[in-house]
């Protein structure tokens, strides 16, 4: 009986031992053959990730090949509070070479966060560099930085990076989707304490770095003009000045210089308005410049010649319930000498000739109450009213620069107009795009818009704006090596009331 149970027993015992050996067989297969791409994965996931490899960002030239802003390496400090154990000593080494304060170190440390950034996109020695990558929890990852070798010189058109290298302002922001390039990618094994091994890693795609940016200026001609800018504002005691060098017949900015102009490219000063180009993106009244735009209208409706006669009424003229003065009386001049002299009243009698929506039709084809399309960002179409909301006066208060508002880019493309025959042309920042590794140049082309006044129109205006130098207003911008043709104008502050 007793022999019996026994044999029972175990006949149980090897029946259990045979189903648990089943069940972990059964698992087993369950695991390795049905789900074992899940739990490969999973593994994979532990051990391998992969990393983006940032591309190199492509440079900045100016017309001649002189590099405005170039890539270089510098070093971002970070720090995993949780794996310092010797947080004094980790404190001390920080702060000697990232010239950060101990205290503000250690305030890190204390955070509970699981990762922070100490420092980004500094220089570091290579011993330097050795002994922070050393120390537990510090990680020392090298990034791309960018250097202006020219400091403040065109500091506005070239613009400055954030401190993950993405265009901010300037051409840094405006040509970003070429000059950053496309990432590549690898994957890295890690160690057993989830490290990752320098020996272990490939790479899955190559990163394709960005194009060079030729741009139109000329760092010489823009750092004269910086400097005679500066000296010009100072002396006539102007709060600010802008000065733009196009050439007309290409559109291409020789230099565009503006003062206050930006000392530093530190992106948290906002006072230096390097976030704003104001040549294209702030508004003013043109006064008398406009005049060009009101005679070229006129002359070519074929509304007035040049040597009509007007009344010029010695300087004051009431008309309707306003009165209009000029800062240089006559009696009865010809229309252009009216222009040569910039007189408001010749100007506002002449522009009844011509009926509203032809006027407003010659405003909008030299371009006004529209962006020139230079391509940069923030620019402002300047504002120019439809006829159906102007009053009685607008059209000739209009005729010598006032109820308009422009841009100085509009402007000088305005006056591009007439020095280039007639035609206007889309102003223009880059000169051409460069594979960085082919050197492959892609040329940017002249776009010429449309066709604005005559030839006849355009040569015409040409001799006014000659006359208004030599023996007009402009006298005083008259110089001995070159003929210079321009026009005066001086805008008249609205009140407020």
């Amino acid at each position: 009986m007793i022999s019996r149970r026994r044999h029972l027993r175990l006949y149980f015992i090897g029946v259990v031992f045979v189903l648990v050996i089943g069940v972990l067989w059964a698992r087993l297969v369950h695991v390795q053959y049905f789900l074992g791409n899940h739990y490969r994965s999973i593994a994979d996931s532990q051990k391998v990730v992969s990393h983006e490899i940032k591309p190199v960002r492509g440079g900045i030239f100016d017309r001649h090949g002189r590099p405005l802003a170039l890539s270089i390496r510098r070093c971002s400090v970070s720090l995993q509070p949780g794996e310092v154990k010797n947080k004094n000593g980790v404190a001390a080494v920080v702060s000697r070479h990232l010239g950060i304060s101990g205290r503000s170190v250690k305030r890190q440390l204390r955070s509970g966060k699981h990762f922070v950034w100490l420092k980004r996109q500094c220089i570091l020695s290579e011993s330097a560099r050795k002994e922070l990558a050393g120390l537990e929890g510090v990680a020392v990852h090298r990034e791309a930085g960018r250097l202006y070798p020219y400091g403040s010189v065109a500091a506005k058109l070239v613009g400055f990076v954030g401190v993950d290298n993405c265009g901010m302002a300037g051409a840094e922001a405006a040509f970003e989707s070429e000059l950053r390039g496309t990432p590549g990618s690898e994957k890295i094994l890690k160690n057993g304490k989830y490290h990752a091994s320098r020996y272990y890693r490939f790479v899955e795609k190559k990163p394709t770095n960005g194009r060079h940016v030729f741009l139109t200026i000329d760092v010489v001609t823009q750092e004269l003009a910086e400097i005679e800018l500066e000296n010009a504002v100072e002396e006539y005691g102007a709060a600010a000045g802008a000065m733009i060098i196009m050439e007309a017949k290409t559109g291409e900015i020789l230099a565009l210089a503006e003062y206050p102009y930006p000392r530093s490219r530190a992106a948290a000063r906002r006072d230096n308005s390097l976030w704003t180009i104001r040549s294209i993106s702030h508004v003013y009244e043109p006064g008398s410049t406009f005049k060009l735009v009101t005679a070229a209208a006129l002359l070519d409706a074929h509304k007035v010649a040049p040597v009509d006669s007007f009344d010029a009424e010695k300087g004051k003229g009431t008309i309707g319930s306003f009165t209009i003065a000029d800062t240089h009386p006559h009696d009865r001049i010809t229309f252009e000498d009216a222009f040569v002299y910039s007189s408001n009243i010749v100007m506002y009698k002449a522009s009844e000739l011509i009926p509203p929506d032809d006027f407003f039709d010659y405003i909008r084809m030299f371009g006004f109450g529209q962006k020139t399309g230079i391509g940069l960002l923030g620019e402002s179409a300047g504002r120019v009213n439809r006829v159906k909301d102007w009053s009685l006066r607008t059209k000739g208060t209009m005729a010598f620069g006032q109820e308009i508002a422009v841009t100085p880019l509009q402007m000088i493309a305005a006056y591009g107009v007439v020095a280039n025959d007639g035609v206007l042309v889309v102003p223009r920042l880059v000169k051409g795009l460069a594979d960085a590794e082919s050197g492959d140049i892609d040329k940017y082309k002249t776009v010429k818009v449309r066709r604005v006044i005559s030839k006849s129109t355009a040569g015409t205006l040409r001799e006014f704006c000659r006359r208004t130098v030599t023996e007009g207003t402009g006298a005083e911008a008259a110089v001995d090596f070159m003929e210079v043709s321009g026009k005066t104008g001086t805008a008249q502050v609205a009140s407020a009331r």
